[in-house]
């Protein structure tokens, strides 16, 4: 088989479509990401410039579509607290992100925990540090984080995915207090500061609202329920 210069086959998938040129697209791609990333800044500039500029209708700037609504596809309007912007500029529903990482996690989470096991192997201190380094910017979020572990490092038992999934299995996945349909979360009966256990016989979904205003109070609303199904 014939060769490039550069020692690659010229293959039918390595030779331009017409056949011309004299270098390999193995090598071509490999100088495009070299120069991408020798310029980085320039390229993406340049890439921003190109999308604003096929956003122009009649030479006013109307700018992204997804700015210019009011709420997302589900109807959750985008508000301060629950809009996140991702990298790209793209702002996404924050209750819908949460639904999917959720979703997300409970079919692959034994998948993400062994990377992260892997990640913090390959190198302890960069993980701590960068775990330092949000404690230092959310103390509030990091001193619930360490609240929660203490609490149940206490309790007795542990609540698997597994248990979870069978707690919704069984009583839906709406909220057993006010009906809401927003995504549950795991509520302990009892709770973990009251002697709980983190078992699944003493949790119940409630949604974010409910088990917040619950607080530490002891409220079963499964009995209710049960009731009156």
């Amino acid at each position: 088989m014939d060769k490039f210069r550069c020692g690659h086959p010229k293959s039918p998938e390595n030779t331009a479509p017409n056949g011309k040129g004299t270098a390999c697209r193995e090598c071509a791609r490999a100088r495009q990401r070299r120069t991408y990333q020798a310029n980085l800044e320039k390229a993406r500039e340049k890439a921003r410039e190109r999308t604003m500029r096929h956003r122009r209708k009649n030479g006013v700037q109307e700018g992204h579509a997804n700015s210019r609504k009011t709420e997302c596809a589900q109807g959750h309007e985008y508000t301060a607290e629950n809009t996140y912007t991702a990298p790209s500029g793209a702002r996404q529903c924050k209750t819908c992100r949460r639904v999917r990482v959720r979703e997300s996690f409970e079919r692959h989470g034994d998948v993400y925990l062994q990377r992260q096991r892997e990640k913090y192997a390959a190198d302890p201190e960069k993980t701590l540090a960068a775990n330092r380094a949000w404690a230092k910017a959310n103390p509030e979020k990091a001193a619930l984080v360490h609240r929660i572990k203490r609490q149940r490092k206490r309790a007795a038992g542990t609540l698997s995915t597994a248990d979870w999934r069978s707690v919704l299995a069984a009583y839906g996945s709406a909220c057993l207090c006010c009906g809401s349909d927003d995504p549950p979360t795991i509520d302990h009966v009892v709770p973990l500061s009251r002697g709980g256990s983190n078992t699944v016989d003493n949790v119940q979904p409630l949604c974010n609202g409910c088990n917040m205003r619950k607080a530490t109070k002891t409220i079963d609303y499964r009995p209710q329920i049960a009731a009156t199904g």
